[in-house]
């Protein structure tokens, strides 16, 4: 076994790790948006919030081998290579900067809040359209770079891929933006049918 297998396992392991990550907190969103009682809400805006704050260190066990092994095997002018590690490095800093400052809000308005409904603040906050838009284009990046990893297009390709998948991450947040402005506690689960 080389250095090489090891560091590609490790990769593989980033990969996975993300991915699994995304599910959780893309599900305690859900949950959370749905939730009738704060109480409902706590089980799961800590784990939302925690594993956010987790997704740097996720890219960088990503990237770290993957910059090995572009090193190591392949070259820096290959269109899908260069195109994933653009991506990850716009996504770098704005995991944080956005999701996990939002869900981190979110978390502590849970917290702070009193058992029953939720109030205003937090049924907002479990609706922010630019929180919502950001967790699932994320998600759908990191879908589009596994793409490049195993089809290994060319320019076109490499650049058609990331457009898709930005694309459909905005086209599948457009119900959360749409009547977002209207929101209120009594109107959560109503708006949430509709909007769906």
């Amino acid at each position: 076994m080389s250095t090489y297998d090891v560091v590609k396992f490790a990769h593989i392991l980033g990969v996975i790790g993300l991915f699994a990550g995304s599910a959780i907190v893309l599900t305690a969103m859900i949950r959370m948006r749905y939730a009738r009682t704060i109480e409902q809400q706590r089980e799961w805006s800590g784990i939302a919030s925690g594993l956010t704050r987790l997704v740097p260190g996720t890219i960088g066990t990503i990237l770290l081998p993957g910059v090995y092994m572009t090193h190591r095997s392949w070259a820096w002018d290959v269109p899908w290579i260069v195109t994933a590690l653009v991506a990850y490095l716009i996504m770098l800093p704005l995991a944080p900067a956005i999701n996990a400052r939002r869900l981190a809000a979110l978390h502590r308005a849970v917290k702070q809040s009193s058992d029953g409904p939720p109030p205003a603040d937090v049924v907002r906050r479990t609706h922010d359209p630019i929180l919502w838009t950001s967790v699932q284009t994320m998600t759908l990046v990191d879908l589009g770079i596994v793409f490049l990893m195993v089809t290994k297009p060319g320019v076109t390709g490499s650049i058609t891929t990331m457009a898709v998948a930005i694309t459909c991450g905005a086209l599948l947040s457009v119900p959360r933006w749409r009547g977002f402005a209207d929101v209120t506690p009594l109107t959560t689960h109503a708006s949430s049918s509709s909007d769906d």
